[in-house]
């Protein structure tokens, strides 16, 4: 097996390895507007398929590789090497990914509040929707925005001209914090 796998690196299959997932990844990054090659394509399916089982978490890895193979009459390696290729695409089983977690979540949530509509049970709607507004706060890409707000300054002298300065203003500000009150 190890003797196997130093003649693909010489003969540069392992490169080809890669290749197809930096397309499959320029692909999925332009929403479709490159288009892959016929067998790029067939792994692409292999691996959202895989990235699917992956997300369900209710099966083993050993368990979706079979599925893998059973399914797309794949060998062993191929099977192992889509798995291991879904999980670098989605990032399906990365623990440190918290946005893609959370996106889970989400997904999960939505499902919840689309049932517990069809079946017209309001409060676990309200309660899951309050869930759904946590998630969406604590998700990377969704910022929060900002209220605007108003600054108010309080000028300790008599205004006497419509405009002045900054540096006149900050003056005015500094001499009155640090107790100087100038009357003019």
């Amino acid at each position: 097996m190890h003797t196997n796998a130093l003649q693909k690196l010489k003969s540069g299959a392992a490169v080809d390895n890669w290749r197809h997932v930096d397309n499959i990844i320029a692909f999925l990054a332009s929403d479709g507007a490159i288009t892959l090659t016929h067998g790029e394509r067939e792994i692409y399916e292999r691996i959202v398929f895989a990235d699917e089982m992956l997300r369900q978490c209710a099966h083993s890895r050993g368990d979706i590789r079979n599925m893998i193979m059973q399914r797309f009459a794949v060998s062993r390696e191929t099977a192992s090497r889509d798995l291991v290729d879904a999980e670098f695409i989605f990032s399906s089983t990365a623990p440190m990914n918290k946005r893609y977690k959370i996106g889970v979540r989400i997904e999960a949530t939505e499902q919840h509040i689309k049932a517990a509509k069809d079946a017209l049970d309001w409060g676990a709607v309200a309660k899951l929707e309050a869930v759904l507004a946590k998630y969406l706060e604590i998700y990377p890409d969704v910022k929060k925005a900002k209220r605007p707000q108003l600054l108010m300054f309080v000028v300790p002298q008599d205004v006497k001209e419509q405009t002045i300065a900054i540096e006149d203003a900050m003056q005015i500000a500094d001499d009155h914090i640090n107790g100087k009150n100038q009357s003019s």
